[in-house]
């Protein structure tokens, strides 16, 4: 995993540490509101540096500046077009990705990702801290996830 990303947990880590000891319910949530938004943040440049780094280590410089470029503006990566995306590079990443991913970890993914977007057009949303608390886990797990099945 690539320095900035881990560098980007560790920082929301602190984050959410943070947020646990606001004792204020409404101040906590819109906390918790900021929270989604980066962590749907942390996913999306994890995907683009993951890909940007297989891609300068797998191919020609053209083809790698060609893949990063095209996953520039890759943004809105729910469960469906995430798994789209691993398998428009290799059918066998989706079908591990999908063996390992369980119900509660996509269901978190496309919880981020849809309350991230109500959030940014200001729309309710369904974000406390304990349910963005658990989110964040298993946007991390999925993380993991993806980073084994791309390094092998």
């Amino acid at each position: 995993m690539h320095f900035r990303i881990k560098s980007y947990i560790s920082s929301l880590d602190a984050l959410f540490d943070t947020a646990k000891n606001i004792d204020d319910e409404e101040v906590q949530s819109h906390f918790s509101k900021y929270l989604c938004v980066k962590t749907s943040g942390l996913f999306e440049n994890y995907l683009k540096s993951q890909i940007g780094d297989f891609a300068d280590s797998t191919s020609a410089k053209p083809i790698a500046n060609h893949i990063k470029s095209k996953n520039k503006h890759f943004t809105n990566v729910n469960y469906e077009k995430l798994n789209t995306f691993l398998n428009s590079f290799d059918s066998s990443w989706m079908e591990k990705f999908n063996s390992q991913l369980s119900d509660t970890m996509k269901s978190s993914l496309n919880s981020v990702i849809s309350n991230r977007n109500n959030i940014a057009h200001g729309n309710p949303d369904s974000i406390t801290f304990t349910n963005m608390k658990e989110h964040y886990e298993n946007i991390k797990k999925i993380i993991n996830i993806i980073d084994s099945i791309i390094k092998k």
